[in-house]
């Protein structure tokens, strides 16, 4: 073989292995969310008899260091560019947590498409519930579980990370998690 020829084989297969790698066939699985799964999701913790929607079977924890930290502020940024800058009659705030859940959801596809993960989605979702209790205090916010099994909050209009009370996760009267 010329040596030309040679060169440009070598060429070729660098730039087919450099392609290959960059493009995630290599690609390890994401650190920012949480490392274990959760099967059967909902019959663990949030057994209340509460009107909910299930879309998957084994879900993957959340870290809620990253999630609070780096995503929250990537999402709320990508609003404020398309001027939706705060609570508003015609952007309430189940409007802000399914459009969080959403965009976290099509993260995670992208995220993990290349890895062996065995969940169908992260164990993040939608609730509705009465702050502190307070039947004047209807909400809706984004829920989510940690690699403890413990049930978080995010206040996605500010970006607090809460626990939910005893008394407001009995006072949940929807969950949707995708």
């Amino acid at each position: 073989m010329h040596l030309l020829n040679k060169k440009v084989v070598l060429m070729a297969v660098v730039f087919f292995m450099a392609i290959f790698t960059s493009v995630g066939c290599a690609k390890k699985e994401s650190m920012q969310f949480g490392e274990s799964y959760i099967y059967l999701l909902m019959e663990s913790k949030l057994d209340n008899n509460v009107k909910g929607y299930y879309g998957a079977s084994v879900y993957r924890t959340v870290n809620k260091e990253w999630l609070a930290k780096s995503f929250w502020p990537e999402w709320k940024s990508e609003l404020h560019l398309l001027g939706i800058t705060g609570w508003n009659g015609k952007y309430q705030c189940n409007a802000f947590a399914s459009s969080f859940v959403s965009d976290l959801s099509k993260r995670y596809f992208i995220d993990s498409f290349h890895s062996f993960d065995q969940s169908e989605s992260l164990a993040v979702g939608v609730i509705w519930y009465y702050i502190g209790g307070d039947k004047t205090k209807y909400h809706a916010t984004v829920c989510f579980f940690d690699k403890n099994m413990d049930l978080w909050g995010l206040e996605v209009q500010d970006g607090t990370v809460f626990k939910f009370s005893d008394v407001e996760i009995k006072s949940i009267t929807l969950e949707l998690f995708q």
